[in-house]
């Protein structure tokens, strides 16, 4: 697999609507995170990340985002877009800042090894070229599994992919009617 293959690959849609997940993360100095949940994502870069390790439910979409958390309350931001929400890029890859882009932060350099289900690739920093990382891709959903730089560490340590539910869709929905900050509405059902 070429590069630009792989660039094209992870700026596709995503291939799952319903991921529920498990996250290994480390970030230097000793700052070490596991986090589980689940992410929806609908047509249109709507989305839905519910985190059950601290109870919060991020809602995104092209216009704003709302964050529900376990005590009930509730707050509204700007369209953050998946931007930022590492480690959710990694299923997400399209959202993920490793593509050279404006506003990224990393650009891939090399596909250093392929399989049929799997892809390592190494990346170097925008801002300073001797600053690598590596990524690793599982081929049949266009996921990145591990993204491993000196300073952070991810690695997918639990994948179930599901088909979306009513539930799952009312979610969405909900997501999908959030207002910009300066004309926000109470939506019902909140």
């Amino acid at each position: 697999m070429k590069v630009q293959e792989l660039i094209g690959m992870l700026l596709s849609p995503p291939r799952l609507q319903r991921a529920r997940f498990g996250f290994e993360q480390i970030q230097v100095p000793s700052n070490n995170v596991a986090q589980a949940g689940t992410c929806l994502y609908g047509q249109g870069g709507v989305a839905v990340v519910t985190r059950s390790d601290v109870g919060l439910t991020q809602y995104y979409s092209p216009l704003a985002s709302r964050s529900r958390y376990a005590d009930g309350s509730i707050e509204d931001g700007p369209p953050t877009g998946f931007e930022g929400t590492f480690p959710f890029t990694l299923f997400l890859p399209q959202h993920a800042p490793i593509l050279g882009r404006t506003g990224d932060d990393w650009i891939i350099d090399r596909v250093d090894a392929a399989s049929d289900t799997q892809v390592r690739a190494t990346l170097h920093h925008l801002d300073a070229d001797d600053y690598a990382a590596t990524i690793d891709v599982a081929l049949p959903w266009g996921i990145i599994t591990t993204f491993d730089a000196p300073h952070q560490y991810a690695r997918l340590i639990d994948l179930e992919i599901d088909q979306l539910s009513e539930a799952d869709d009312q979610e969405l929905h909900r997501a999908a009617a959030l207002e910009p900050i300066d004309r926000a509405t109470p939506v019902p059902g909140w």
